[in-house]
């Protein structure tokens, strides 16, 4: 298990569990709470987040990050006391997150590289 705390338009704080660990693939599932914007207001969410590595050739590698975020049940009603709609809160949590994923994904990928670099992972045979 991995917990991670972040603001990703609120407070978020994720319980990662490994469903997919392969060389070249990595999937973790989270029930996360979510805090914010006001103290008491205090939610859930199911997080998807995996990544892939693929090949392209012997010096290059493309990284993907791939986030999804599902409402759990009692969101809805939530938003409702809020004023908000589901559509305006996935395309704001959208929005939000493709922000996140743009800013994080080229410092795993750095962070990946500087590993492979100090060869921290043997080469496949």
């Amino acid at each position: 298990m991995s917990i991670n705390v972040e603001h990703v338009g609120r407070l978020v704080v994720q319980h990662y569990i490994e469903d997919i660990a392969e060389r070249h693939h990595c999937r973790l599932l989270s029930l996360s709470e979510t805090f914010g914007p006001s103290i008491d207001e205090r939610g859930t969410a199911d997080v998807i987040w995996e990544f892939y590595l693929d090949r392209i050739d012997d010096k290059t590698t493309r990284f993907t990050n791939y986030v999804r975020s599902s409402a759990t049940a009692g969101w809805e009603e939530a938003l409702s006391r809020e004023g908000v709609t589901l559509d305006q809160a996935q395309n704001q949590a959208q929005k939000v997150i493709s922000a996140h994923n743009e800013e994080e994904t080229p410092l795993f990928a750095k962070d990946i590289e500087r590993k492979a670099k100090q060869g921290r992972w043997l080469n496949p045979a």
